[in-house]
């Protein structure tokens, strides 16, 4: 999602890298509780994510996390072992508690339709159901 669109600002960037982590996380939830398929590699997709943008957020001293993706932060620093069914468990409040903001660009950004599809096709489905 984040390669999707140009001339982002630092600011606008850090806003799609938490976007996608808030999908990832509802998508944890979704496979957690909704179906039986391993969701192993999905925890640590979302461990991964969380980390690129907690690194993005420190390298950018002006930046600072959403409430949700502060909240999250806590949660996962807080866990010793980060197993899928535990992690959708503390999540699903967080998720609840923080819904997803609106997101507007400055006129300069351009987005490629295609890149995009996919995870804004995702978060709406989730929402939906």
């Amino acid at each position: 999602m984040q390669y999707g669109f140009t001339g982002l600002s630092s600011a606008e960037f850090a806003t799609i890298l938490q976007l996608k982590l808030r999908a990832v996380a509802l998508n944890l939830v979704y496979i957690v509780r909704g179906s039986n398929a391993s969701a192993l590699a999905l925890c640590q997709s979302l461990l991964e994510q969380a980390e690129k943008v907690q690194k993005y957020l420190e390298s950018n001293e002006t930046l600072a996390p959403d409430e949700f993706t502060l909240e999250l932060f806590q949660m996962l620093d807080s866990l010793e072992d980060p197993k899928p069914g535990t992690v959708a468990k503390l999540i699903s409040p967080i998720l609840e508690k923080f819904p997803i903001p609106l997101v507007s660009f400055s006129s300069v950004v351009m987005h490629s339709f295609h890149s995009c599809t996919r995870y804004f096709f995702l978060v709406s489905w989730l929402v939906k159901n």
